[in-house]
This record gives C-alpha cells, sequence and structure tokens, in this order.
C-alpha cells in the first residue's frame, strides 16, 4: 500500500491552497459578493488587479486596520443607517 500516491512542490502545495481559499472566499455570501464585483470588473479591464492589492499585500498594516478596511469594503460596517433601518434603532 502507498502512503503518498504523489509528491507536490512547494509552488504546487502554494497554488493549490490560494485557489482553495479563493473558492472558499467566493463561496460566502457578503465576502463573495465583494470578489466577484471587483474580478468582474477586472475583466472588463476597469480595475487592475494586482495593483489594487498593493497596499494589502506589503502588510504595513496592523490586523485592526485592515479588518476595518476590508469591512468597509464589503459594507459590513454597524453604522446609524443599518442600525435604523434593520434593528429599528434611533
Amino acid at each position: 500500500m502507498e502512503l503518498v500516491k504523489s509528491v507536490e512542490s512547494g509552488t504546487d502545495y502554494k497554488k493549490r491552497i490560494e485557489a482553495e481559499r479563493k473558492e472558499t472566499l467566493r463561496s460566502k455570501p457578503l465576502h463573495g459578493k465583494f470578489f466577484n464585483v471587483v474580478e468582474g470588473l477586472a475583466e472588463e479591464g476597469v480595475v487592475d488587479l494586482d495593483r489594487s492589492w498593493q497596499w494589502l499585500k506589503a502588510g504595513f498594516l496592523t490586523k485592526s486596520t485592515e479588518g476595518f478596511i476590508m469591512a468597509a469594503q464589503e459594507q459590513a460596517l454597524r453604522t446609524k443607517g443599518v442600525k435604523a433601518s434593520i434593528d429599528k434603532v434611533t
């Protein structure tokens, strides 16, 4: 019985994991909406994906700042308007 059926190089492993993570994000209702819109704009030539993600890939933001910016992009912030319309709080 063979324990390892195939050997995967480090580069292939990284590509596979990246593809799995992208698919996981796309399958989520909120995250998927954002990523699908951005990728649609990239296909139309409106957005350059490599340039538009440089600020995030650079890694100079704290985790909390990065999370706050991503929540804003995904329109997931609990604003006064959201609280008033959904929670009926004035």
